[in-house]
Formats: C-alpha cells, structure tokens, sequence
C-alpha cells in the first residue's frame, strides 16, 4: 500500500491520498474544525471524525455525528487512531462499522520512501 501527503490551501489542510489511480482511491483530508483537528474521508461515502484525545505520539479520532452518516444503517470508517513511531514510520488502526457492526481493527504501518 502507499499513501501519499500533501500540503494544500495555504496550509490549512493535509491531504492523504491511498490506492491513487485505482478503482479504490480513498482520499482523507485533515484540517481545523471550530479549534479542533477534524477529517473527513471520501471513500464510497464520507465520514467525519474529530480529535478525541492525543498525546506526544498518538491522534485518536472518532465519528463525529454531524457527517450526516447514519452509523446503523450505513458502513463506514468510524474511528482512526495514527501513532507516530519515529520520523520516517507511522501505525494507522481504523475502526470500521459494516451492516452496523463493528469489524476487527487491522493496524497499518507506513514507512517513508525518501528520495
């Protein structure tokens, strides 16, 4: 898998592109939501998450209920927790809801390709 970063807007958002060029792309942009870090995910449909906690080395997010998703009726990303292991490795560990039931997490490391 390879995930691609980018800076837009003046830097007001942080743009995570996987699967690019593929039936599967999924985009995530990240950005400041009324103070708090926010995203939204476009994949077959769009989910909101917001900050929930953090601390030196982790971001946890989670659902945020005014994405207009109906987390019973509709699947979707619904929580991601991104850990920082050291400069160039990231973990990512999604929680996803499928017929409105919450699937096993499958942790995700990303290595940085420099070059």
């Amino acid at each position: 898998m390879t995930a691609q970063y980018r800076v837009l807007a003046g830097g007001s958002v942080l743009e995570e592109r996987v699967f690019a060029d593929t039936p599967n792309e999924m985009v995530t942009m990240f950005y400041n939501k009324e103070g708090k870090l926010a995203l939204t995910h476009y994949c077959s449909n769009r989910p909101g998450m917001l900050l929930k906690s953090s601390d030196a080395r982790t971001l946890n997010f989670d659902f945020d209920k005014t994405c207009g998703i109906n987390p019973a009726k509709e699947s979707h990303m619904h929580a991601l927790a991104i850990t920082f292991d050291d400069a160039d490795t990231i973990t990512t560990s999604c929680k996803a809801i499928m017929d409105g039931k919450e699937m096993p997490e499958h942790p995700t490391t990303l290595k940085r390709v420099k070059s």
